[in-house]
């Protein structure tokens, strides 16, 4: 296990308004603030090595000052994202590609200075930070986030679509204030789905984990249910979505939502149409024909015995 300290190089100094450089490459009595922090770490003997995230136009210059004041466990400089949370996943990715998982990443701003003792808890060393994290355990890879977005293309179902959501949303630098406001949840469940992510990998997070009579039907059964639906339509009933859905719940045996029956009807590429256009039961055209021969003989004979009564022909 390692400690690693992560240092943010990456502000532009807009507040202070400096004209020629960022506000940590300006000079304290001969020499730049984030030396001053750079030094701090280099002489904590609790620290393994160093991690800069710095302005991507000012790595080179970064590299120089490095070398120049000898910071020699600096082992990595990394170009900062286009906001701090960006900026921070760069630094904390860089570092756990470089250190064992179970190592322990200090988060510390490069301008401040004079970093705060405080002590380690894991190794019981002392350690100069103003944030201490675990590495890697939550840490959304790249690798995951395709994967994630892979599955979203294919999925079908909210809930789970929720799940890879938030997963996805990690990753490209949401909160979990953000992710939680996006996806109706609490914070508290952004970070327990995310966790739960880590540990169970991909295909376990996903699936469907409820208990007791929720399970839906295996596609055979579903295609029994839709078999007797159509042999309705063949005989001439008119189907549509509530009669599905009945056939269904007779064999799940409980109710079931409506996007459930719109899931099947997907599934098994059923489609809406229209009803036929004669009954299946109708007289072929030869019955048909004589039928209307019959009629116009009959209205002929009443016409003619009886001319002055009008007559009306329903069907």
């Amino acid at each position: 296990m390692s400690n690693v300290a992560i240092i943010f190089a990456g502000g532009t100094g807009q507040r202070m308004n400096t004209q020629t450089r960022p506000k940590q490459f300006l000079e304290l009595h001969g020499k730049p603030i984030l030396i001053y922090t750079l030094e701090a770490f280099e002489q904590c003997p609790a620290i393994d090595g160093i991690v800069i995230v710095c302005l991507a136009d000012w790595m080179e210059y970064c590299g120089s000052l490095v070398k120049k004041f000898g910071i020699e466990k600096v082992v990595s400089i990394v170009p900062g994202g286009e906001t701090g949370f960006l900026s921070r996943r760069n630094g904390t990715l860089e570092a756990a590609r470089l250190y064992s998982p179970d190592s322990v990443a200090l988060l510390h701003d490069g301008v401040i200075l004079f970093p705060k003792k405080t002590v380690d808890k894991t190794n019981g060393g002392v350690v100069y930070s103003n944030r201490v994290i675990k590495m890697k355990k939550y840490i959304i890879t790249k690798e995951e986030y395709e994967a994630v977005k892979a599955a979203q293309k294919k999925n079908i179902h909210k809930r789970q679509d929720k799940l890879l959501e938030a997963v996805a949303l990690r990753y490209e630098g949401y909160t979990d204030w953000e992710i939680a406001y996006k996806l109706g949840w609490n914070r508290q469940s952004v970070s327990r789905m995310i966790k739960r992510f880590k540990r169970e990998g991909l295909e376990a997070y996903v699936k469907n984990n409820y208990k007791g009579n929720h399970r839906n039907l295996s596609q055979a059964e579903e295609k029994a249910a839709l078999d007797e639906v159509a042999s309705l339509a063949a005989q001439g009933h008119l189907v549509g979505v509530e009669e599905i859905r009945s056939a269904l719940e007779k064999r799940l045996g409980r109710e079931s939502r409506a996007g459930y029956v719109y899931d099947v009807i997907h599934r098994h590429n059923w489609r809406q149409v229209m009803p036929r256009p004669k009954h299946p039961q109708a007289a072929s055209p030869e019955e048909q024909e004589t039928a209307k021969k019959e009629i116009g003989e009959k209205f002929e004979e009443l016409k003619k015995n009886e001319p002055e009564k009008k007559v009306r022909l329903m069907f």
